[in-house]
Formats: structure tokens, sequence, C-alpha cells
């Protein structure tokens, strides 16, 4: 009689478990990172560090389930189905001020089903620009904030600057400054093998950290907006979900979970 082979299990190195938190964690626990507002579309979490620069980044996620970790023969690569975008989160939250960047931090829910609380945000100042820590891979979107002097800052900064459909910063126009979307490092992100690599997460980082010692302190103006309404991809929500939802069949999902076991 053969032996069953054993199905590695994931693992979480000690360096990653304040990210791990912050991925498992519930909306809720991220209530006393800053003041909570509550509007039409769900809550915001606002946090005021006094900084000219606001950081971005969404609490809600797709799946729900607990793994977390990384395999032991591939330490760089960690899976968990929570990275879009508690990644970003822990990021704002939890990297940039250990490099000591100094910025505020606006934590949204309803990103996911296109109706991101973003849009609802009044900060009462001006910024002198936004950046979303929500973007697979490692480049950088623009949406609509397609000002030449913010697009040229942001190549010269070594980004390459691709193509993106939604995310937060899409409904932040009214803060008439310009955003950009900064990848973290994070693939498959709706996918069975959702997984960040964590060097491209780390180099991904240091540009920012680069692009802000740079920029920080540099006011870029009001955003050219061509054609744009971010109100009608509200519209596209719920037909995403349900759509998804469809696809996500039972066989699949038992083979999903007994691939992720975590210690």
């Amino acid at each position: 009689m053969s032996k069953r082979r054993k199905t590695p299990r994931l693992h979480c190195p000690a360096k990653l478990e304040q990210l791990r938190q912050r991925c498992l964690a519930p909306i809720r626990t991220f209530y006393s990172e800053g003041q909570v507002t509550d509007t039409p579309d769900g809550p915001y979490i606002f946090q005021d560090n006094g900084a000219d620069v606001l950081a971005v980044a969404h609490l809600d996620t797709v799946r729900h389930d607990r793994h977390f970790g990384v395999y032991r023969d591939d330490p760089d690569t960690l899976f968990n189905c929570q990275l879009d975008d508690r990644l970003g989160v822990w990021v704002a939250l939890d990297v940039l001020p250990q490099r000591g960047i100094a910025v505020d931090v606006l934590l949204t829910t309803g990103e996911e089903s296109c109706r991101s609380t973003a849009k609802h945000f009044q900060p009462g100042k001006e910024y002198n620009w936004l950046v979303g820590f929500d973007r697979a891979g490692s480049d950088v979107v623009t949406y609509q904030f397609e000002g030449n002097e913010w697009l040229d800052a942001l190549a010269f900064a070594g980004n390459t600057i691709g193509w993106g459909s939604y995310s937060d910063i899409s409904e932040m126009d009214h803060l008439d400054v310009q955003g950009v979307n900064w990848g973290v490092g994070y693939h498959d992100n709706h996918g069975r093998k959702s997984r960040c690599s964590l060097r491209e997460m780390r180099r991904a980082v240091d540009r920012f950290a680069a692009f802000y010692a740079d920029y920080h302190g540099e006011r870029f103006g009001t955003p050219s907006i061509l054609e744009y309404e971010s109100a009608e991809w509200g519209d596209y929500g719920p037909d995403y979900r349900s759509e998804y939802d469809r696809t996500q069949e039972e066989e699949g999902w038992r083979e999903y979970l007994a691939e992720f076991q975590d210690v």
C-alpha cells in the first residue's frame, strides 16, 4: 500500500504576524484606528496624522476564508484571500510609519461592489495629492487624474503607468488634487490562489518612499477630467457581485480550502 503524499502546509513567519492580523481581522476591529463616519454606502475611518498626503485603502474583501502564510520552500510568496486590500491597509497603517513616512489614512468600505465610501469623504483641509494602495502587480494607475506634471513626476520616479477601471480614488476627484493607485505586489486577488510577492511588495514600497521624499511637499493641481462620472460605477456593483457569486461552485471551494491548510 503506497503512502499518501502530504499536502504542504502554510506557515506564518513572525515578521508577517502583524499583516496576518490585519488580513484576518473583522472590519469593526479597525474602528479604533481613527474617526468613524457612517455614510449611505457604509462606514469609512479617517486617521488624521497632520500630513499633506492622503493614503487610501479599503477594508472590504471578496473572499473571507482564513488561510494565511507561505510555503517553507517558497518564503517569498504569501497566500491569503484578503490581500485585496488588506495588504494596502497594512502598508498605510504600519509599513509607512515604520519608514518615517507621514500620511493621513482613509480606510473605506464598499469598494468591491463599486460603491466606495471614499466618495463621501470630506477632509476639511487640502492635500497635496492622494495615493491608493489597492493595485495588483507593480505598476501604477491614475484613472481620471491625468495632469501632465503629475504623470511626468510618476514616470520620472521609475513607475510604469498602466490602465485601471476602478478603485477608491476613482471616487475622489471632489478633493481637486491628483491621485495615483500604487501597485503593492498582490496577484490573482479575486482568484482561488490569491497571493503576494513579498519581494515585489518591498520594491513597491521602496519606490513609493523615494517618490514621497521628492514630492510630498508639492501640491499637484486640479485633475483633468474628460467625460468621466465616477457615480456611474455604482451601477455595476450588484451585477458584478452576483455574477462573481454564481461562478463559485461548491466542489471548487472544497478543493480550494483543502489546499490551503494553515498550521
